[in-house]
């Protein structure tokens, strides 16, 4: 299945001009395109909602207090999970999520190519990037993953739709940097037959997870990233 496209002009992608286009195949009545779409997200420590009672600055730096666990091994309710370990409170790891932009709709980016397709027959993502452009965690993350999801979708759920498209490293704390994302092949190959199929409009998250030590650094500051990845379009001409 493929959708067709209207011949209209001036759709900019979010963030992110379209830039790099690569036209082949002119002769044969089909064309491919190749192109970058991507946006920033930002994950701040003060969305894992902890408590302040789990800030110890008594050392004069900000530290995961440690809390004696209380008789029968029982933990303080909070709105944090804890477990007793070795006498002590300690926090179940977490995991913040974030959305990367807003809605991503193909038909609209593809139709503002001077009307280059009557049609696409297919959309490939051939690479995916990141940059982190700050970062003030007092607290390395594990690795980040980027799902992508229908238009529709508010979270990361499989029940919404949300697949995998790929894996970044874990990030020092406050470490910057740049690199490839691992892609996922099936879950990108499903979100090839999600736009050319049934809806060509997606959005992009992340999420990524900490791991809290009792008399560790408590995780405060603000990272943000930008995610892009280049995507192929074969279809055939007007």
């Amino acid at each position: 299945m493929s959708w067709l496209l209207p011949t209209r002009r001036g759709v900019l992608l979010p963030l992110l001009l379209l830039s790099s286009l690569a036209l082949t195949g002119c002769l044969s009545n089909s064309a491919t395109a190749t192109f970058p779409v991507g946006s920033e997200v930002h994950l701040s420590s003060a969305e894992l909602g902890l408590p302040m009672d789990l800030r110890d600055t008594s050392s004069g730096s900000a530290k995961v207090a440690s809390i004696p666990c209380q008789p029968m091994n029982v933990c303080p309710t909070t709105p944090v999970a804890m477990a007793c370990v070795a006498g002590v409170c300690d926090p179940e790891p977490m995991t913040i999520t974030a959305q990367v932009g807003g809605v991503i709709d193909f038909e609209a980016l593809i139709s503002g190519l001077d009307t280059l397709f009557a049609n696409v027959r297919s959309i490939k993502v051939l690479s995916l990037d990141y940059m982190v452009v700050s970062n003030t965690f007092t607290l390395g993350v594990e690795p980040v993953e980027v799902f992508w999801a229908p238009a529709g979708a508010v979270e990361v759920d499989p029940a919404m739709g949300a697949r995998l498209l790929g894996t970044m490293p874990a990030l020092a704390a406050m470490a910057t940097g740049s690199g490839a994302v691992t892609i996922d092949a099936a879950g990108s190959g499903a979100l090839s037959s999600h736009v050319v199929g049934t809806d060509p409009r997606i959005k992009l998250f992340v999420r990524t997870g900490l791991d809290l030590d009792p008399g560790g650094v408590f995780p405060e500051g603000d990272l943000e990233l930008q995610v892009r990845m280049t995507v192929r379009v074969e279809g055939t001409l007007l």
